[in-house]
């Protein structure tokens, strides 16, 4: 007995949080100096994907808790940006060879794999470039051409000027940098969300938990016309009841109910705007 103890309290258990905090702080360092450089080149772009989700959900926070009457505790929503490691951006893609001539000056090289088309580190080219490209589709600069479709999506994606500037600290001097507006970042996760893109829920999941969407907003989703092409509706029906029963199905309580609540929401906003077009 005391043996097996005396084991046991030598044993190492070894937290994932550092690792996991080391590839966020690398991952937010590329938005930072991607940004930087394309604000001097004056190339329009804007960020998305997890790194703006968790932007508007601190922001929103931010804003409650100006707000909140002192003597009241207002509960810190959970975000999973630890889980963010690729950066999403959005730019045109007739200022591409722009954009790679940029990013290349920043330390940066232009790949595309499995119909993505992303930007890795120059540091990482030693690897050679099944590894770089592998890097890359985890923890690279991934791109979204503004107005382009793919058989898949049900909107059109959005443009960079469709976005708010944001500052942090970044060399210990104030940096912007431009996030894509809550409207057109919901959009661009219901384009991408299915049972194979469980962080897409997520991540409605807490934009509307942290009050980034309102009920204005998600009307204004809803009521775009695009929706109505085809058989858009149906097939985002199925997809978006499938990744809920997937979150059942795996003890995602959380998330099951809220996904069930947007789409309820959802659901009712769409049949009032196909009857009101």
């Amino acid at each position: 007995m005391g043996g097996q103890g005396a084991t046991n309290m030598g044993e190492e258990h070894r937290s994932p949080l550092g690792a996991a905090i080391d590839s966020l702080a690398s991952s937010y360092k590329q938005l930072l100096d991607a940004t930087l450089a394309l604000n001097v080149a004056e190339i329009p772009y804007a960020i998305c994907g997890g790194f703006a989700v968790a932007a508007w959900c601190l922001y929103c926070e931010q804003q409650l808790l100006k707000g909140a009457d002192p003597t009241r505790v207002v509960a810190p929503k959970p975000i999973t940006l630890v889980n963010t490691r690729d950066v999403d951006m959005l730019v045109w893609k007739k200022d591409l060879d722009r954009v790679v001539a940029v990013m290349r000056r920043a330390g940066f090289r232009y790949e595309t794999a499995a119909f993505v088309n992303m930007f890795v580190r120059q540091s990482k080219l030693q690897q050679g470039r099944r590894e770089t490209v592998r890097y890359g589709l985890a923890e690279g600069i991934h791109l979204l051409f503004a107005g382009e479709t793919t058989e898949r999506q049900y909107l059109r994606n959005p443009q960079p000027d469709q976005s708010t500037e944001f500052s942090d600290t970044f060399w210990e001097t104030d940096h912007t940098f431009r996030v894509l507006n809550v409207e057109e970042l919901i959009k661009t996760k219901l384009n991408s969300v299915s049972e194979q893109r469980l962080k897409d829920l997520i991540h409605l999941v807490e934009l509307w938990e942290s009050g980034a969407i309102t009920d204005d907003i998600l009307r204004n989703v809803a009521f775009d016309p695009q929706w109505f092409e085809d058989d858009k509706v149906a097939r985002f029906h199925e997809s978006f009841g499938g990744i809920v029963a997937t979150c059942k199905n795996s003890g995602l309580r959380r998330y099951a109910m809220r996904g069930t609540e947007i789409a309820e929401q959802f659901d009712g906003l769409i049949a009032r705007a196909q009857s009101e077009s």
